[in-house]
Formats: C-alpha cells, sequence, structure tokens
C-alpha cells in the first residue's frame, strides 16, 4: 500500500540553454504546473480512501519556475502559494496522531536559479515534519544527506548501509 504520485522526475534535463548547466525548457512548465494539480488531485483521493502506509507525493513545478525564472520571481512565489495551500488541504485529511507529513525540497537555489554548488543556501534543502511522533516547534540545521536516516526512522527502518547524514533525532518526540 505505498503510493508514488508525482511527474517523472528529471524527464526535462534534456536541454541546456546555459554554459553553466541544465536549464528547464520553458514549454515544459506548464505542463509541469498542470501535473502538480493532477497529482494532487490524486494525493486528496488516496488520502479520503485511506487506503495506503506511504504516500510521496512529488510536486515539480516550483523547481521548474525557480531554475526558469529564478527563486526571486514572481512565477516562483506563486509556486510556493500553491505548495503551502497543497500542504493545507493534505493536512486538513490527516489525523495528527496516526500519520507524519514530511514537505521538503531536494535542494535550494542560487539567485540566478541554480544548483549543484557548496553554497549553504543551495545544499540546505527545507524541511518540515508535522504529526506523530514529531516534536512540535524544532528547527533544526539539515543538510541533503540527512533526509534519507530521517525518513527510515520514521518508517521504523535501518539507516540505510551507506548513508553518511544523520537522523534527525532532535525533532522526534522520544521518550525520556
Amino acid at each position: 500500500r505505498i503510493h508514488l504520485l508525482g511527474p517523472v522526475v528529471g524527464a526535462s534535463f534534456s536541454r541546456y540553454n546555459s554554459a553553466r548547466g541544465p536549464r528547464w525548457p520553458v514549454q515544459s512548465y506548464p505542463a509541469s504546473m498542470r501535473a502538480d494539480r493532477m497529482s494532487l488531485a490524486q494525493a486528496l483521493k488516496t488520502i479520503e480512501r485511506g487506503n495506503f502506509e506511504l504516500l510521496f507525493l512529488h510536486l515539480d513545478s516550483a523547481d521548474q519556475s525557480g531554475h526558469i525564472h529564478s527563486p526571486r520571481s514572481e512565477a516562483y512565489r506563486a509556486d510556493l502559494a500553491f505548495y503551502d495551500e497543497a500542504l493545507g488541504k493534505i493536512a486538513e485529511r490527516l489525523d495528527p496522531g496516526e500519520t507524519v507529513l514530511c514537505a521538503f525540497g531536494d535542494h535550494g537555489l542560487d539567485d540566478e536559479g541554480f544548483h549543484g554548488t557548496d553554497e549553504p543556501e543551495v545544499r540546505e534543502p527545507r524541511f518540515f515534519l508535522w504529526g506523530a511522533p514529531m516534536r512540535r516547534g524544532v528547527h533544526a540545521e539539515i543538510d541533503q544527506k540527512d533526509l534519507a536516516p530521517t525518513f527510515a526512522e520514521i518508517l521504523g527502518l535501518p539507516t540505510p548501509l551507506y548513508s553518511r547524514g544523520r537522523t534527525l533525532i532532535e525533532a522526534f518526540d522520544l521518550p525520556a
């Protein structure tokens, strides 16, 4: 009962329009927003049916608008507002005593919409956890390499063998 919803990851990296690296083709962005809306609708139906143990929803349009327009653009802010609304719709359908809701970005972007460098704003993803067994109000620094061991802990699985990250243990409400 695992559901993976969202657009195909990385499908648009076939074109380059910058000497610095891959950029998203502009014509793929509207399709990405449509895919995000359809994926959200599927996720809400899955939640309402209650027939899941793990639901992974991948939304891609903000990543594309950040690459195309920059993370300081109106288009990027509009995508973030859509994500905020989507998280609200998802959260209102979940029982926080029975569910963990996690929202995260896989990377940040520099002011021009690029990533892949060692700058903290590029390497440190935004990360949000809600529900049991998460502690309320915890603000922790996270690196990309911390995602896998933290998800393993949430799912009750062993830390991946070759993981170099750490479990964000301070985010868990554990008995003393």
